[in-house]
């Protein structure tokens, strides 16, 4: 009696994917996703985008039918609707994952001359305005006029620091080492962890945030948040 090895079942598998018709929907629900969850950090992000802005223009087509055509007025029906460059970019970038994902597990063949990766949108070169000193005056001003107990301290960090406002938001005193003057951002926009140096004047800053803080008898304990929610 002949048995298949475990290496010429893989192949046939393989091979017989290749003429299996499947839509792009239950490629993404049976297929794509579940393999995220495991190995992508944040995989509720696809699910997202993917239910918002491809299971109901794309989802219904066989994967062999999503050729760059059919593509290409998806991309172009995304910018008519208002949607920026640089969010169309990354529906983009996730199709581009979809296909290439799909090529890798033989659901599609290697090379398509109608089935190419989608090219990113050009956006225009970004633009960076810095304060002048003066605006930075009036902003530190306007600022302490307010009720709000952090919000001088606030604002003083992001000049100071260039953190953003979730990443602030959510920063906890064992975050802060004062002794090495180091800010420790456990995961950043891009999902890793960055450091920031902290300047004398940032470290005072955070000291007065600590003295606010007490005043308003709130924990200021290694586990709690910088930046409370006063009572």
């Amino acid at each position: 009696m002949f048995v298949f090895s475990k290496t010429t079942k893989s192949k046939d598998t393989v091979q017989n994917r290749l003429g299996e018709k499947i839509t792009l929907n239950q490629f993404f629900d049976e297929h794509y996703y579940p393999h995220i969850e495991i190995t992508k950090q944040q995989p509720k992000h696809d699910w997202s985008i993917y239910n918002s802005h491809i299971r109901r223009e794309l989802g219904q087509y066989l994967l062999d039918d999503l050729t760059n055509p059919v593509l290409d007025v998806w991309v172009r029906e995304q910018v008519l609707k208002g949607l920026k460059r640089s969010t169309v970019n990354k529906h983009i970038h996730l199709f581009n994952r979809l296909l290439n994902l799909a090529r890798q597990w033989a659901f599609l063949p290697l090379q398509s001359q109608h089935q190419k990766n989608i090219k990113k949108l050009r956006v225009g070169d970004h633009t960076q305005r810095f304060l002048s000193d003066e605006e930075i005056a009036r902003l530190l001003k306007a600022s302490q006029a307010t009720q709000h107990p952090y919000y001088y301290c606030i604002v003083r960090l992001f000049l100071l620091t260039g953190a953003r406002h979730g990443e602030l938001r959510l920063a906890k005193w064992n975050d802060i080492d004062f002794e090495k003057r180091i800010w420790t951002i456990p995961r950043s926009k891009n999902g890793r962890a960055r450091r920031i140096i902290l300047s004398t004047p940032a470290i005072e800053t955070f000291h007065q945030i600590r003295t606010k803080t007490e005043q308003l008898l709130l924990p200021t304990t290694q586990t709690d948040y910088v930046i409370m929610s006063s009572p």
